[in-house]
């Protein structure tokens, strides 16, 4: 019996498995490209971001055990301390601060429910990446901190009180560089940061500093020094004189003439302002590095996420423990060469685990209607290509803001098929297929890629502009990063054969269709068509063609022409046609993108003489069983009445 190979998480996973609990979080590290259990296991993440949620025990309880059933792993609770009264109406702030006086006393509520829904996400196995900067807003009462003397004292409260006027869009990155420059503001940091990670959770007995639940801290969300200044976000008087001050001490120092911090011209000049960016960031996250330590946590920490230019990624590359981006994807990854893993190219660093932190389709962009109707695909080629790329997790983003969308049985109050990008509970169609893709990725039925790239950068030229900033350097022609996959080295002597492959994929056009060296991913942009084909999982998602048919090695499907998102995965770590437990999710789009409940299914080669099938979703139709009829050595599902389906041989 063939089975998961080393590489992959966990053992086997038995049909029974599919509903059972998890086990509680264990200890993993980083090592490598991965997060590691204690056996060396890699372990991948596959999440979701909980915004500013604070649900009361039943719906907190009900929640936990919903996300682990969907094989959700990891969460990213988000935004907790920026005061959200518009997402939980009735709470004092909405958000783990009080903030009716200043923003350092705690919310007692918010803290019960927080601490409640983190335990009961720990008894189902999901992990936790927390944040200590998650949207902070300050108060003017904040200045007790540090006491500085009257006229000093005065002088913040007034500051702070002009950033609490602007709007949201003008003050979210001022307030974000603000403790890199105003002492009062780091400590008011550093204390929260011993408040979240030394307090003991009453449910579990345990401080976050060293509960294995907790997976990665992170400083700042969003957040580059170089993109908030050539962007012009300018900090309240105050602060901007701190800057000031520190700005000119450091030319005097490297004896340079004075120059205005958000204006340079001058070569010279731009380089020291990029160098004084540098020193400050890295101050900042040696600073509440250690406060962290000293707190009792050993993993691992991120100054910040997300791509804003290469200074940011070399800086997380060098600072980060693990490296986190944010990706909102155009789904039909078959239109054009520069899919969402192109652009994610400039933030994958070799060495270190790489995980996207948010995750969904485009809030904007070109046939926006085009891409929600197509988002089914996202879950698989999502799950694929991070197989494929060795990167360490999904989250997606966002499973509810607050708790208005959810009921207290965990599920959304009102379930659809339309995009809800905010509250993906209610996103019926996303949810038909994050079972299937999470298997996928999470026990490793795509392999790594056999033959990695790694682009190597010794030089990050400082840049004065935006689009010298964000321009980035991939140094390779889209496509080939679904041949192989292709990882950032800074810093370091190019070796001879990673200098040969990136002047082959510099120099010539990728063949099509677009094959990974592993042979187990298709992307066809002629049928536009993307194919995962390996021997736990049969996946499809894109144009079904005229014939309106689709045949992979195991799995068949004959239907209208039209769209259509499938994917079959083994349930019980044997191989398809080994199997006794497979599991199918899919969606089936007619030629004017009107969802159709319509379609035949067919397997191939299936071991067993008697298959039955049980109903998983739609959640109306949950538990319904099916019998598969067979022709020829050949099965065939229902057509109708059913997104998900859990099937079994049985004697």
């Amino acid at each position: 019996m063939r089975i998961f190979s080393t590489h992959l998480l966990g053992g086997l996973m038995l049909a029974a498995t599919l509903a059972a609990a998890a086990a509680e979080p264990v200890p993993l590290k980083a090592q490598g490209d991965n997060f590691v259990d204690p056996a060396g296991k890699p372990v991948k993440l596959w999440g979701v971001n909980l915004v500013a949620f604070y649900p009361d025990r039943p719906t907190a309880a009900a929640t936990a055990k919903n996300l682990a059933s969907l094989g959700i792993n990891c969460a990213r609770p988000h935004h907790m301390l920026r005061p959200s009264g518009d997402w939980n109406p009735g709470m004092a702030s909405g958000a783990l601060m009080d903030y009716r006086s200043d923003s350092m006393t705690p919310a007692p509520e918010a803290w019960d429910r927080f601490f409640f829904l983190t335990n009961e996400l720990r008894k189902n196995g999901i992990y936790l990446l927390l944040s200590v900067g998650d949207t902070r807003h300050y108060r003017p009462d904040d200045v007790k901190v540090l006491d500085g003397g009257e006229a000093d004292n005065l002088a913040w409260r007034k500051s702070v009180e002009e950033m609490n006027r602007r709007h949201w869009k003008e003050a979210i990155d001022a307030r974000k560089m603000m403790p890199l420059f105003d002492e009062r503001a780091a400590r008011v940091v550093e204390n929260y940061a011993r408040r979240l990670l030394t307090a003991v959770n009453p449910y579990s007995g345990r401080k976050f500093a060293d509960d294995p639940q907790l997976l990665t801290v992170e400083l700042l969300n969003e957040f580059a020094l170089d993109y908030v200044v050539i962007c012009n976000n300018r900090l309240p008087e105050y602060q901007h004189r701190e800057l000031t001050a520190q700005w000119e001490a450091y030319l005097k120092k490297h004896g340079a003439a004075p120059c205005d911090f958000y204006t340079v011209r001058a070569p010279e000049q731009v380089r020291l302002r990029a160098d004084f960016m540098r020193e400050a960031q890295t101050r900042y996250f040696r600073r509440l590095e250690k406060v962290i330590r000293e707190c009792g946590y050993r993993g691992s920490i991120l100054f910040s996420n997300l791509w804003e230019g290469e200074p940011a990624a070399r800086l997380n590359a060098e600072l980060n423990g693990s490296i986190e981006d944010h990706c909102y994807a155009d789904p039909r990854v078959y239109l054009d060469p520069k899919d969402f893993v192109h652009q994610k190219t400039l933030t994958k660093v070799a060495g270190k685990p790489y995980i996207l932190g948010e995750f969904n389709h485009s809030e904007g962009g070109r046939d926006l209607d085009d891409q929600k109707r197509k988002r089914a695909m996202l879950p698989l080629a999502a799950a694929a290509n991070a197989a494929f790329q060795e990167w360490s997790g999904i989250v997606w983003f966002a499973w509810c803001h607050g708790d208005g969308a959810i009921g207290t049985d965990g599920w959304a109050r009102r379930e659809g098929r339309v995009s809800s990008l905010g509250n993906l509970v209610e996103d019926g169609m996303t949810l038909d297929h994050l079972r299937t893709a999470g298997l996928l990725f999470k026990n490793g039925m795509v392999r790594p890629s056999a033959s990695p790239v790694r682009r190597h950068l010794d030089d990050i030229p400082p840049v004065r502009d935006y689009h010298g900033l964000m321009r980035g350097r991939t140094g390779y022609k889209p496509g080939w990063q679904s041949i192989h996959a292709i990882h950032k080295v800074f810093g370091k002597p190019t070796p001879a054969a990673d200098a040969a492959a990136m002047n082959r994929i510099s120099t010539e056009n990728p063949p099509e269709p677009l094959v990974s060296d592993t042979g187990e991913i298709i992307r066809d942009l002629k049928r536009r068509q993307l194919l995962v084909k390996t021997p736990f999982a049969n996946g499809f998602g894109g144009e079904s063609g005229e014939s309106g048919s689709v045949a992979l090695p195991v799995l068949g499907y004959r239907g209208q022409p039209g769209f259509v998102t499938f994917l079959l995965v083994s349930a019980d770590g044997r191989s398809l046609t080994q199997s006794e437990s497979l599991l199918l999710s899919r969606t089936t789009l007619d030629a004017q993108g009107k969802e159709a409940d319509d379609g035949v299914f067919t397997l191939t080669g299936l071991s067993g003489d008697f298959w039955t099938g049980r109903i998983t979703r739609p959640r109306e139709a949950a538990g319904k069983t099916v019998t598969l009829r067979r022709s020829n050595g050949i099965w065939e599902l229902p057509a109708a009445g059913w997104h998900e389906i859990e099937l079994t041989a049985t004697d």
